[in-house]
């Protein structure tokens, strides 16, 4: 909240639309690289940092709706799958630490390790759908998209 008491928009337009343009921009940066970190023995953490990466990339979607309504709702609703996706492969991870950490509540030692073999497969093809997904959404380089959305604000404001 803090933060957000410094924020001013009380300067020209262009100076705001570059604000936008750069804020836009770190936030797709960060998105990128929380992706290519979850390429190859990706953790469970490099899945959920994307996951919040890919949330925050929705909500500057959300903000600009209104002044670009068709393009900023078909990226605003793949984004927002891929968090939902994201979020039950998270579910999976947490279950699976569960299951590990618990293994007595499982009379049969083969029972557990059916589960387990089931979580792992699971994750693992949830896992393998949602990067090419998120190489969907994330696709525009950075650098031109926050051209784009500075262009965007200059145009709405002409």
């Amino acid at each position: 909240m803090a933060t957000l008491a410094t924020v001013s928009f009380d300067g020209d337009h262009r100076k705001n639309a570059r604000k936008l343009a750069n804020s836009w921009r770190r936030t797709a940066r960060k998105a990128k690289a929380a992706l290519a970190a979850c390429h190859g023995q990706a953790a469970a953490d490099d899945f959920h940092d994307l996951r919040k990466r890919t949330y925050d990339y929705r909500l500057y979607h959300a903000l600009l709706r209104d002044i670009w309504p068709g393009a900023m709702k078909a990226k605003r609703d793949v984004a927002k799958e891929l968090v939902e996706d994201l979020g039950h492969i998270n579910d999976l991870a947490v279950l699976c630490a569960l299951v590990e950490a618990e293994p007595q509540l499982f009379t049969r030692h083969d029972d557990l390790a059916h589960l387990l073999d089931a979580i792992i497969f699971r994750q693992q093809e949830d896992r393998r759908q949602a990067l090419v997904k998120a190489e969907a959404v994330f696709a525009d380089d950075p650098d031109e998209e926050a051209q784009r959305i500075e262009l965007l604000w200059l145009t709405v404001a002409g």
